[in-house]
Formats: structure tokens, sequence, C-alpha cells
């Protein structure tokens, strides 16, 4: 779910954890509006009471605000946090904005597209410099590419001069 971007994985993971876990943990952290609400899958496949629901979806700022309790160290506690950047930096699709990044530089991230949505959200560390990104381009995968590389680039260096001063 998290190195491939696997529907059937994510759907898995919401049958494990069980929504109202996940939901919980969103409540928690303030993120209303990106609970848990529906499986990807055909809506006739959907667990009894979720068929009928709005679709999952989420925001940039709740993105970014995950990201950096996991920087922190502080989702659910150092352990998850720990063990779930170890994930994000095993991602496997490095299309997107990771293309735009120096040589070795570390990159904890989960990327993703939906329709003509396509995103890329994670922890930058290039060894000098640190900081979160949550990209969602209102764009198809296939056009927002060569988008995210440029913008990775100028992000980076600027993030870089800054710090240099």
């Amino acid at each position: 779910m998290i190195t491939r971007s696997d529907n059937s994985a994510a759907n898995c993971l919401i049958d494990l954890a069980k929504r109202e876990n996940l939901d919980a943990l969103i409540h928690q952290n303030q993120w209303d509006g990106s609970e848990v609400t529906r499986k990807v899958l055909s809506r006739k496949y959907e667990d009894p009471g979720y068929e009928k629901i709005r679709g999952t979806e989420t925001c940039a700022l709740h993105a970014a605000d995950f990201m950096y309790l996991l920087y922190a160290n502080r989702l659910v506690n150092p352990w998850v946090s720990m063990q779930m950047k170890s994930y994000l930096a095993r991602q496997l699709d490095n299309t997107k904005f990771s293309l735009g990044l120096p040589e070795n530089t570390m990159f904890y991230h989960k990327t993703g597209w939906f329709s003509f949505w396509t995103n890329d959200v994670g922890i930058v560390d290039d060894g000098e410099v640190r900081y979160i990104v949550a990209c969602f381009l209102p764009l198809r995968e296939e056009f927002a590419l060569t988008k995210f590389q440029a913008l990775s680039e100028r992000v980076h260096r600027l993030i870089k001069e800054r710090h240099a001063r």
C-alpha cells in the first residue's frame, strides 16, 4: 500500500486496522474531512453501510501535518513513527517530487494519483536541510510528472539558499 500505492493492499490495511481505529487517530489530530470512508473498489463490493458514502479524500494540510508528526516521532509514539518512516523510505515510485532532488537525498514519501489528481507527500533530508512537502497537483499523472521535477528542483534550491543565509 505504501511502497507501490496498491489499492488492494490499502483495502486489506483498512480491514486489518479497522476504519473506526483509523478515524479515531484522524479525529485525535483534528484532520476532520480525511476520514477513511471508502475502500478503493466498486461500491457493490463495499462493506455494508459504506456503499453510498462519499469517497475517501484528504488535503495537503492534513498530509503535511501527518508527515510532521512522523518527522517529530509523534505519530502515535516514537516506535510507530520510526517504523512508518522506514516504510516510506522504501517507496518504489520515484517518478514525481524525488526526480528534482539532489543525488543522495533521503525522501520519505507517499505518492499517489486518482483521476486528475497526482500527489507526492514526504520528508526531504539532504543532510543539511530537512523539510516537509505536500504537493497535490490537479493534473493527470502523465502531465504532472515534468511539473513535479521542476517544482522539486526550485523548492529545494530555494530552501538551500535560505538555509545558507
